[in-house]
């Protein structure tokens, strides 16, 4: 046999089954991000989260890795004020992660030139295909951070419906948002999360078998060797 070809072919089997799974490990991807809109200032006196719903489409789910909030012209909250950021099941109002955003949170770029993410990190959580959730930020008692608000336009990442933006009215500490928008077209596209795909097991297998190539090969040739 003649290893040079069969060398050739391992090493291409191999960069096959790479990059048939890199996308499974790469991101992070944004739940839902701005593509254009106008800016404005929201206060939060007397207790205001806003937020939005959106509904798992992708068939393994997702895994939410990080919670962020909307930095407009990307340099930092005015008067270094920070957001709290959750995410809950929307069925059972539970409440599945929480982070403060800060300015110096990671800068996630946004499609929207006028601004970008600030992001933390958390704990790995998977949501699962089929469910509806909820994501909110707490809104100071004095708006000072402009949000994307309405006239504008927004993508959801695939795997991912959005459903409708939302707010919660009252409450002075972080609340899931429950109340429909006041009039058709408002936007208020505070907070976001990153997330990746929840790779099927196939995929997985595959990629793994593509990386035990080499070692197989080089088996193949000492037994070979040892045979001659």
């Amino acid at each position: 046999m003649n290893t040079r070809y069969t060398k050739a072919g391992v090493l291409l089997i191999t960069m096959f089954c790479l990059w048939q799974t890199r996308q499974l490990f790469a991101g992070p991807l944004l739940g839902v991000d701005a593509t254009s809109g106008s800016n404005g200032l929201v206060s939060g006196n007397g207790g205001l989260t806003l937020g939005w719903q959106f509904q798992v489409s992708n068939p393994n789910g997702i895994s939410v890795n990080g919670l962020g909030f909307w930095d407009y012209q990307s340099d930092g909250f005015f008067l270094d004020q920070t957001f709290d950021v959750g995410l809950w099941n929307s069925s059972t109002g539970n409440l599945l992660a929480e982070s403060v955003i800060t300015s110096s949170s990671t800068l996630v770029p946004s499609l929207d030139t006028a601004g970008g993410w600030r992001v933390n990190s958390i704990s790995s959580l998977t949501l699962t295909t089929g469910g509806l959730y909820t994501i909110g930020a707490l809104m100071p008692v004095t708006g000072a951070n402009q949000i994307v608000s309405d006239p504008g336009t927004y993508q959801a990442a695939p795997g991912i419906n959005f459903e409708d933006f939302d707010r919660q009215i009252g409450s002075s500490t972080l609340a899931m948002p429950n109340i429909g928008p006041p009039y058709s077209g408002a936007i208020w596209l505070g907070p976001t999360f990153t997330f990746g795909a929840v790779p099927e097991p196939s995929s997985i297998s595959l990629l793994l078998a593509g990386l035990a190539l080499p070692g197989m090969f080089r088996r193949f040739q000492r037994k070979n060797k040892i045979g001659t």
